[in-house]
């Protein structure tokens, strides 16, 4: 598991919170619709709960329990806050709990510091619906004066981060506007590019897929159509509402994308996980704009009828791809089980300190161990920590034929350096997860290695003495010092 040290409760808790937010989108949808069309409130919720891109996040990597609490605490924020200028400002107490929330919200993941840019959106559409809008100068003075403590919580966190962690000044992670506008562009084809749309679906209408997918199109289509069918010679309601939700679903993608474009992330197109709240933007601009346009249609009927087919559609293949998730994460449990048991074989013990495991996967295989090591990630050490109930033991997994300019730049440390290369400097083998371990970080003993290969079809580990010429060549690794890339054989292993 990537966090192997936490219970199953855990990981339940993390996967419920984000259910916990489709209940929150359906709660803010529906009051964004002022109760007028909770069959699309109710789309919007599962569009979000199964929405493709972040299938990975919440199911096969729930390792998200502040990001989805932050979002949770900020989708609340600004319902209270909807309130407050519903009810013409009169409720003070919803104000400032709203404030509270959203404080809290910020402090605990920076992603939803941009959600007070949807505080003029709410003003405009409930002020308009309150017929309280006079002169447009008094009224964005009262918009300003809301939103005032929330905006200077934002600058004041900010600013305190960036004074106690100034290594977030980096060239390559931190607050840094250089590739702002790249950053949401990309993000935001991640998100709403029909090619990825279509490669995140694919597998769920192909093979054994298809025909599950096929059948819970058929049960969403008719409790969305059948209920829409009931209701479809009721005199058609104001079309404010469902411009209100298709605008708010667009600012919050913006806000949420505007979030990525200040934080400098090299990784952004691996990174689903820090756009998670436009899901919810995804949600409510797509149903919203089916729903307009199926009550604009002068067949009411068949309007309904497209609307049903599209979420239906969506949301059979998203939970078609959770199923297929999970049979692909139990997959990467047999290979991590696997490799884990082999090491163990071969390095049952050692003597002193905690070594450092060198891992060279076979070329043939290497993808799939890859795939199911997880070996990118921040915890891949903490699997052997694990295994060996023994705290300290670091670990990588060589990356084959990477890309020259993901390596650091020649008068870039170690220490700052954020990217997939492995670098050995005076002060030892810095990982290239380094940047995501608990503080303070100690490179890496080179006197503690043990290089171990992996075959992936025989399944057993073998300690080589030392590490072929061609593997230190091709793999991601920058010596600034030589070194012996050789097995200790007096502490683990070897001949």
């Amino acid at each position: 598991t990537l966090f192997p040290d936490q219970s199953a409760a855990w990981y339940g808790a993390t996967i419920a919170l984000h259910f916990v937010n489709a209940i929150l989108g359906f709660w803010l949808a529906d009051t964004l619709l002022r109760g007028t069309r909770r069959w699309i409130a109710l789309a919007a919720a599962l569009l979000f709960a199964f929405h493709m891109l972040q299938i990975n996040d919440y199911f096969e990597y729930p390792t998200g329990g502040l990001r989805h609490t932050s979002f949770a605490l900020a989708l609340l924020s600004l319902g209270l806050y909807l309130r407050y200028v519903r009810g013409f400002r009169r409720s003070r107490w919803q104000r400032e709990v709203s404030m509270a929330l959203f404080c809290v919200a910020v402090a605990m993941y920076e992603q939803t510091a941009l959600f007070v840019l949807l505080h003029p959106v709410i003003a405009y559409f409930e002020d308009r619906h309150n017929h309280t809008i006079g002169r447009w100068r008094e009224w964005l003075t009262q918009v300003a004066l809301d939103s005032f403590w929330y905006g200077a919580f934002v600058i004041a966190y900010l600013l305190v981060l960036s004074i106690l962690f100034p290594s977030v000044t980096s060239a390559r992670t931190g607050f840094s506007f250089d590739r702002t506008a790249e950053q949401v562009l990309g993000a935001l084809a991640l998100e709403y590019n029909p090619s990825e749309l279509w490669e995140r679906a694919a597998p769920a209408l192909q093979g054994g897929g298809l025909l599950l997918t096929n059948a819970l199109v058929v049960v969403v289509f008719v409790g969305f159509f059948v209920r829409r069918f009931e209701t479809a010679d009721k005199p058609r309601a104001a079309s404010e509402p469902l411009l209100y939700l298709i605008v708010f679903g667009i600012s919050l993608t913006a806000a949420t994308l505007l979030g990525v474009g200040v934080v400098n992330l090299e990784t952004l197109v691996y990174s689903p996980r820090i756009i998670y709240p436009s899901a919810l933007g995804f949600a409510f601009l797509i149903t919203g704009v089916l729903g307009y346009f199926a009550e604009r249609l002068t067949a009411r009927r068949i309007g309904q009828a497209l609307f049903a087919l599209v979420v239906a559609l969506l949301v059979g293949t998203g939970i078609t791809r959770l199923i297929q998730t999970q049979q692909q994460y139990l997959a990467k449990e047999t290979i991590r089980s696997d490799v884990m048991n082999a090491i163990h074989t071969v390095v049952p013990s050692w003597e002193g300190d905690p070594p450092y495991f060198l891992i060279v996967p076979g070329e043939a295989h290497y993808s799939e161990l890859i795939y199911g090591m997880h070996a990118r990630d921040a915890n891949f050490s903490m699997m052997f920590e694990r295994m060996y109930g023994v705290e300290g033991v670091k670990a990588d997994l060589m990356y084959l034929g990477l890309l020259a300019n993901f390596a650091p730049a020649e008068n870039e440390s170690a220490e700052d350096y954020v990217g997939p290369y492995i670098i050995v400097d005076e002060q030892g083998i810095w990982s290239p997860l380094r940047p995501f371990t608990p503080w303070p970080y100690t490179p890496a003993d080179p006197e503690r290695m043990i290089i171990i290969a992996y075959d992936f079809e025989t399944k057993t580990a073998t300690v080589l003495d030392e590490l072929p010429l061609e593997e230190l060549v091709r793999g991601n690794i920058v010596q600034r010092v030589p070194i012996e890339w050789r097995t200790n054989v007096n502490i683990g292993g070897g001949s």
